[in-house]
């Protein structure tokens, strides 16, 4: 009896070594296949005409590397700065800058979808933005003129990735995006709309600037989005991110969470597993 007591717990031991050993491989794995993903911010404090450009450490800070005005940044600067050889354009929603929410709901969600490669490096550059007060109607007509502001900025890192860049905007972050475009001419790999608050009518003139900028515009709706949906009455029309685009066109592909992701606002669901598994099918494409 006392051999098999032995017996067996050598045999657990054994087990739990092994265990911890292949845990410690996978999580090594996981850390390697992100190892090429740099995580970067530019902070637009439009009221003070100040660009803030930093990368986040490894705990989730921000960190800044160089602060200027936009007229100031030289290409040589935002060239050094920039990394990756490809890049997600993040536009987030209307008090998506704070950090706890954004390391949450964006940063986390990237660092699990985008696809791991040996060979390229890739940066997601959120562009932090702020909404400037309460009033939501007040903060959605101004988020035009702040994005409006950035077009130059975002044109140039454009350029740096020859235009081999995803935008992604959640929320009133796509009205943000429209109001960098307005009519600037850009061109991006594909446009990505998660529960956006814009207009679902594709004929509209701010929504055409997105239409030309890229072939493909993924449009993820929540047909129960309270938040969208109280927009619609304010804003009286129909929203994107919870009805879907009006005139569907064969460059835009819609993701329906409704029957997959269940909450109370519907809103916020960029880091649901649903979610995240249809952002890595796009990122493979």
């Amino acid at each position: 009896m006392k051999n098999f007591t032995t017996g067996f717990a050598k045999m657990k031991l054994m087990v739990f070594t092994f265990l911890m050993l292949t845990n410690g491989t996978v999580m090594a794995k996981e850390k390697q296949s992100n190892a090429n993903v740099h995580f970067l911010f530019i902070d637009w404090q439009d009221n003070k005409n100040l660009l803030v450009l930093g990368h986040i450490n490894e705990k989730g800070g921000r960190v800044t590397d160089i602060s200027c005005t936009p007229e100031e940044l030289k290409d040589e600067q935002l060239n050094r700065w920039l990394k990756g050889s490809s890049a997600v354009l993040l536009f987030h929603c209307m008090w998506g800058q704070q950090p706890l929410f954004h390391k949450l709901k964006y940063l986390n969600t990237f660092k699990e979808v985008l696809p791991s490669s040996n060979t390229q490096d890739i940066a997601v550059i959120s562009f932090l933005w702020h909404a400037g007060g309460l009033n939501y109607k007040e903060n959605w007509n101004r988020s035009f003129y702040k994005g409006n502001k950035l077009t130059a900025v975002v044109k140039r890192v454009n350029t740096f990735y020859n235009a081999n860049t995803t935008v992604f905007c959640h929320s009133m972050g796509s009205r943000f995006f429209e109001g960098v475009l307005n009519d600037a001419a850009m061109s991006f790999e594909r446009v990505i709309l998660f529960s956006s608050d814009i207009s679902s009518d594709t004929i509209d003139p701010a929504f055409q600037s997105i239409a030309r900028s890229t072939e493909s515009i993924s449009v993820f709706r929540h047909q129960k989005d309270r938040v969208l949906l109280l927009s619609s009455y304010i804003h009286r029309n129909r929203r994107m991110g919870r009805t879907g685009p009006e005139y569907p066109n064969e460059t835009i592909t819609v993701y329906d969470m409704t029957n997959h992701i269940a909450g109370f606002q519907n809103h916020a669901h960029v880091n649901k597993r649903w979610a995240k598994e249809q952002l890595k099918r796009i990122f493979l494409q």
